[in-house]
């Protein structure tokens, strides 16, 4: 949403850990499953996130289009450089949060090509 159409869907921050990007307060709800398949999410559904048709359409495509990726070709594609979380955490070092216009800029440049 931020780099297509520079809305934010969540109010969480986002921050770079060691194994890529995180939004702390999911974490703290899917930690219990280890690596293990996440099966219920609890306290998020798109329901209570207030989402019109348009940005719960654009949620229900993420799992369809990267469901084909290992948990490390996902952590592979959050870490090249030139992501938001390879910047602040080369930058910064762990535990920093992503900047929104960080991110917004990068999808932003990635949907343009």
């Amino acid at each position: 949403m931020l780099g297509l159409y520079g809305n934010p869907i969540s109010l969480h921050t986002v921050e770079a850990w060691k194994y890529g990007p995180v939004i702390p307060a999911m974490y703290e709800q899917v930690r219990v499953y280890g690596r293990n398949h996440v099966k219920k999410l609890e306290g998020y559904s798109v329901s209570e996130l207030d989402l019109d048709e348009f940005e719960e359409n654009l949620i229900k495509q993420v799992p369809e289009i990267y469901k084909e990726y290992s948990g490390v070709e996902l952590s592979a594609l959050t870490h090249r450089e030139g992501t938001p979380w390879y910047g602040i955490y080369h930058s910064k070092g762990v535990n920093h949060i992503i900047p929104d216009e960080l991110i917004q800029s990068h999808f932003a440049e990635l949907a343009k090509q």
